[in-house]
């Protein structure tokens, strides 16, 4: 590489590209290595004028934007970008768009787990409060529940002869039973916080 071409404007934008990689999220920093090695590879004088910017990081979407039509830098950023969209932004294996309640973002199951049930919890718990704001005594069934609350609420909680008349197999209870499972499910909920924040220091 010549002096001029390491000089380029395209070629200076790239170091800032690689100087910036502390702006994403964790998992999508190989992707992200990786495509600046190829566009560092592809450098010449003819790219050299155009310039590449960012990255850009948002509604769990990887981009960098560059000036150019050059159909091979744009394939290789394109690439970036759909890479991003399958790939876990916090531990970089194989993932895909989740709602997590806060924001959507780009997960593989074992990450997703936690902030999942974490947001099933406040849910419950949003209910709870409104049921007895409204002097509700409704009844909740086991299979109305999100699968991932099932594994947490206590056995006890649902009483053997607590049955639907229409179908035996389906277990209910009333939402004063579920209240006394609060304090258990605050502790969960500090179990996962301490989990998820865990994830994004690693």
């Amino acid at each position: 590489m010549t002096q001029a071409q390491a000089a380029t404007p395209f070629l200076k934008d790239i170091h800032k590209l690689a100087e910036r990689a502390g702006w994403i999220s964790a998992g999508w920093r190989g992707a992200y290595h990786d495509s600046l090695v190829k566009l560092a590879a592809v450098a010449c004088e003819i790219r050299g004028p155009y310039r590449l910017s960012g990255p850009f990081e948002s509604d769990s979407k990887l981009r960098v934007a560059y000036s150019g039509t050059d159909k091979v830098v744009r394939g290789i950023l394109d690439r970036l970008k759909r890479t991003a969209e399958c790939t876990c932004e916090i531990c970089g294996r194989r993932g895909k768009r989740r709602d997590t309640g806060s924001s959507p973002m780009v997960l593989c199951a074992r990450c997703a787990a936690p902030r999942l049930l974490r947001e099933a919890i406040e849910v419950l718990m949003r209910d709870l409060a409104q049921a007895e704001i409204n002097g509700s005594s409704c009844v909740i069934a086991y299979e109305d529940l999100p699968i991932q609350m099932r594994l947490v609420m206590q056995s006890s909680i649902w009483p053997r002869d607590a049955l639907t008349g229409d179908d035996p197999a389906k277990p209910i209870v009333r939402v004063e039973d579920v209240r006394r499972a609060t304090s258990m499910l605050k502790e969960v909920r500090l179990i996962l916080d301490r989990a998820i924040d865990a994830q994004h220091s690693n």
